[in-house]
């Protein structure tokens, strides 16, 4: 096989006074695929890179729009973290609190700290793409096909757990940059606590360090990650075999998908509110109430429990069902034009 290989390869020098480097690649991939057992190499329908940059556009497009949502969130699952007096900080109520960011701040203020959101969901969408066929590769190495029941769940599920963990890692300055900014409640005419997201970096990596203050409550996203990817596909399976009850509602198309990522949203919501009260711990303008995220999860748990735990969770699941319908129909129109287009 390795000769009739090599012979081949040279044949293909030979055809040209210039090495024919692409043919030559092309036939040792064609080589390795069929020693897997995996066939011929099928032409995208699609290119990737268009892919990437469409749905990227749309996330930004989708979460750009909901960005409000999601700094209510923010601020309803922190406020007791501000260190302003009592009568100054936010309420349990989202409409209250957007009236005092309208009244205080400003009709823009309601988008404060979405450009590091939007930085950080592109960030991971590319660490996605390109490093996840590579860790998939390590714990798959042959032909999917190859593997089956709690093995093939096991290895799939483990790559996932590895490959969310590590984009979450690598972007997680981000988050806490996003939290941090979203929860600066500095009226109009004051000085802010962070100017730009540049500004919100600069200062924490010097006054409470790299590691300790730009990666404070790591772990607890990074548990977070594996718990979704660990329920990822079970759940999924789950949800789908229930996928004709959605027709009914409408909810064909991103029913399954919606749902599934709903649940697990809710499931590892409470590590989602105690990362949050992680990053804005010891934070210019906020207490320091934790010694690190266990104990951060044990007072939150004896303040009030699930109900301190869930905080502005409803406000996520309308922000998560209008981003889905939103992106769902975004991504659709733009491929639809793309594709009227090349015709």
């Amino acid at each position: 096989m390795v000769a009739d290989e090599t012979k081949a390869n040279k044949e293909l020098a030979a055809q040209s006074t210039v090495f024919n480097l692409s043919a030559w690649a092309k036939n040792r991939v064609d080589g390795k695929r069929k020693r897997k057992g995996l066939g011929e190499l099928t032409p995208r329908e699609n290119s990737p890179y268009r892919m990437l940059a469409t749905y990227g556009l749309t996330v930004g497009i989708a979460k750009t729009l909901f960005a409000p949502l999601d700094r209510l969130r923010i601020l309803s699952q922190a406020r007791h973290m501000s260190s302003v007096a009592a009568k100054e900080r936010v309420t349990g109520s989202s409409i209250a609190n957007m009236n005092k960011i309208i009244s205080e701040q400003g009709f823009w203020s309601l988008w404060r700290g979405n450009n590091s959101n939007i930085y950080r969901n592109f960030l991971m969408l590319s660490l996605q793409v390109s490093v996840y066929d590579k860790i998939k590769h390590a714990w798959m190495p042959n032909n999917a096909a190859t593997y089956s029941g709690a093995d093939y769940y096991m290895r799939l599920a483990l790559g996932a757990c590895c490959n969310m963990g590590l984009t979450a890692a690598l972007a997680y300055p981000l988050d806490l940059i996003n939290t941090r900014i979203a929860s600066d409640m500095s009226k109009a005419g004051q000085p802010r606590l962070f100017k730009t997201t540049f500004d919100c970096f600069n200062r924490t990596n010097i006054d409470e360090g790299f590691r300790a203050g730009l990666y404070k409550g790591l772990e607890l996203s990074v548990a977070a990650a594996a718990i979704r990817s660990l329920l990822a596909l079970p759940l999924y399976d789950a949800v789908r075999n229930q996928s004709s009850s959605f027709s009914q509602f409408g909810f064909d198309k991103i029913g399954v998908s919606m749902l599934t990522s709903l649940i697990m949203s809710l499931v590892v919501y409470p590590l989602d509110t105690a990362k949050r009260c992680m990053q804005l711990n010891g934070a210019k303008g906020h207490f320091t109430l934790y010694k690190g995220s266990v104990d951060c999860l044990s007072q939150l748990a004896r303040q009030g429990g699930a109900p301190v735990f869930y905080r502005g969770v409803h406000i996520y699941a309308l922000k998560e069902f209008m981003v889905a319908i939103v992106q769902l129909s975004l991504y659709d129109t733009l491929f639809s034009q793309r594709a009227k287009q090349e015709e």
